[in-house]
């Protein structure tokens, strides 16, 4: 009889589908009340794959997934559901929707969502809840079933699975706190009986092994290749986010990325060589480079000939401004947009971003260049749409924090931030409140974000 295995806790997941960010903060807080915090948010993405929703919650929707820190217990989706659709009820206006709330599960197999519709290939959780095994894992990868949604089979959904499974699997998972006790938690399943082995007879000093040549050998090769595994989950100090981190990527190979990158950049966007520009991008991001926490590469800047008020990052410090931004900026004001971009790099946002998403095989391929066209267009999405939709909450407010710190000990004012946010408002108005861009991402907002960056000011001149 097989034995019972005691159940293993997964990470939660919540999809979301909405039209204004109003709302998605909303139910953002309501859920955060319900399950705990919220240790993963990925970049808004264009939700386009079908017209349903749009009788319910108007045109233009977007799409957005988050992870929740405290683990739960598969058996828990059900009701997660129920009161995830309490949740819609609660937000919406006059009946009608505003939100369409999607939980799931993650492990380190499978992805699985729950929904209150039956089909063949789905199996009854109860309390009207069924369940869908909509993903799962192999080769490296998430990959698609026959029935899978046509958006999740998307490799800018999947590149989203992958790094949130990239992140469990480089952590610890202890068990949800058990209310079972003693041999009752033994009969539920929760704790497990150890297995007592007679211990084996010694052989002497240079006994004989059980284990035949070939297969020492190839337990040798796992043993050194965990190892090289399990020494990929590094940590790393980092005087930018003053956090300890996971670090895969070295500089070298990152430096290796970039170059291959900026090629690509090249082919995409028209690289302005208008010397008198180049001239000042180059001085005042230079100035802004020096004092940077981060001084292990060579900080590179580019204009793109665009009018649009964009800027971004890419890995190994290569930074482009687009014209547009640098004839409406001051000198103050562009050394901000640039201090901004340079904490980017400093905090590693993009590295993060790109290890935890092409896992380890992709990594090394571009790492050593033998990964081929593939592996670089995986990257480079992921890139551009770092570059287009912005990163985390989180990261875009660590990076004006680090704008602040940046340009003050560079000899600029930070409140340059702060007056090219005014513009940048002003901009958006001109054009019906639309600008999807990254230096600037919708989230949060920027009142938001130019309260947090007056308060900022006002504490690094206090010190």
């Amino acid at each position: 009889m097989a034995e019972i295995k005691r159940r293993l806790p997964v990470k939660l997941i919540i999809g979301f589908i909405f039209k204004d960010q109003a709302t998605l903060k909303k139910a953002e807080i309501l859920l955060e009340r319900r399950f705990g915090k919220i240790d993963f948010e990925s970049q808004t993405i264009l939700f386009t794959h079908t017209s349903y929703y749009e009788a319910e919650f108007g045109k233009d929707l977007k799409r957005r997934f988050v992870s929740f820190k405290k683990p739960i217990l598969p058996e828990d989706l059900a009701r997660i559901k129920n009161k995830t659709n309490i949740i819609e009820k609660k937000l919406s206006i006059k009946g009608a929707r505003k939100i369409n709330i999607d939980p799931g599960y993650l492990d380190l197999s499978k992805l699985v969502l729950a929904s209150t519709k039956d089909y063949k290939h789905r199996i009854y959780l109860g309390r009207g809840i069924y369940a869908e095994v909509t993903l799962f894992y192999q080769g490296k990868t998430f990959k698609a079933w026959e029935w899978t949604y046509p958006d999740y089979q998307t490799q800018e959904y999947i590149v989203i699975f992958n790094q949130i499974r990239e992140a469990l699997h480089c952590k610890k998972w202890s068990p949800p706190r058990l209310k079972a006790r003693g041999s009752k938690a033994l009969k539920a399943g929760y704790l497990k009986r150890p297995n007592r082995q007679p211990r084996p007879k010694e052989r002497g000093f240079l006994g004989r092994s059980s284990i035949k040549p070939n297969n020492f050998i190839l337990s040798f090769f796992i043993l050194v290749l965990a190892s090289v595994m399990l020494n990929g989950c590094v940590t790393i100090y980092n005087p930018a986010t003053q956090k300890r981190e996971i670090l895969l990527i070295d500089t070298e190979s990152e430096t290796a990325m970039g170059k291959d990158m900026d090629i690509q950049v090249q082919k995409k966007y028209k690289i302005l060589t208008d010397y008198q520009m180049q001239r000042r991008l180059d001085s005042i991001g230079s100035r802004v480079a020096s004092v940077s926490d981060r001084q292990d590469l060579a900080y590179i800047f580019k204009i793109i000939n665009d009018k649009e008020f964009n800027a971004f990052t890419i890995p190994g410090g290569y930074l482009y401004v687009n014209s547009g931004l640098m004839n409406a900026a001051t000198d103050d004001e562009l050394a901000c947009v640039l201090a901004h971009e340079i904490g980017h790099v400093a905090a590693r946002h993009s590295v993060k971003k790109l290890q935890a998403v092409l896992g380890y095989q992709l990594i090394m391929g571009i790492a050593l260049g033998v990964s081929g066209q593939q592996t670089m267009a995986s990257a480079m999405n992921v890139v551009f749409n770092l570059a287009s939709l912005g990163y985390s909450r989180e990261d875009e407010l660590l990076a004006d924090r680090l704008a602040v710190k940046y340009s003050k000990k560079s000899g600029f004012n930070p409140y340059g931030l702060v007056t090219f946010f005014r513009k940048l408002q002003s901009e958006a108005e001109k054009k019906g409140g639309k600008l999807n861009i990254e230096l600037f991402s919708s989230h949060p907002d920027l009142e938001k974000r130019i309260k947090d960056t007056e308060k900022e000011i006002a504490l690094y001149n206090s010190q």
